[in-house]
């Protein structure tokens, strides 16, 4: 369970739009502190309650220790049970991204939690990532 507050509503003094933000916090974001520094460069540290919701799709990758045993480092799929693409094409078919993107009149609705910069980008189609 996590907690999200939306906190500020003040205008800084570089614009004129009121800047919002949000603080999420609880457990998953608890777990994530420990788990981050855990991992190295590519590597992906999993909690053990997140490690329980991928145990047998999964290998760990064993070849070094961590500081925290309860954690584990993602190793590789099983591909016993799955393939990459099958992974992948699945993933494609459930992919819902598009239909919860906000539409260039909704843009005012999320100019608050924007920074001006960005926000003007989005607005003139110029933002790429």
């Amino acid at each position: 369970e996590i907690a999200i507050l939306q906190v500020g509503g003040i205008e800084p003094p570089e614009t004129a739009i009121p800047r919002s933000e949000y603080i999420i916090a609880g457990a998953p974001l608890e777990q994530i502190s420990i788990a981050e520094p855990l991992a190295k460069n590519g590597e992906t540290c999993l909690s053990p309650q997140a490690w329980e919701h991928v145990k047998d799709y999964i290998f760990a990758d064993t070849s070094r220790e961590l500081e925290n045993d309860a954690f584990k480092l993602l190793g590789r799929l099983d591909e016993s049970k799955f393939t990459f693409p099958t992974v992948k094409a699945s993933a494609q078919e459930r992919d819902t991204r598009k239909d919860n993107q906000f539409t260039i009149a909704e843009l005012d609705v999320i100019r608050k939690f924007v920074p001006s910069a960005v926000f003007k980008q989005i607005e003139d189609g110029t933002l790429t990532y």
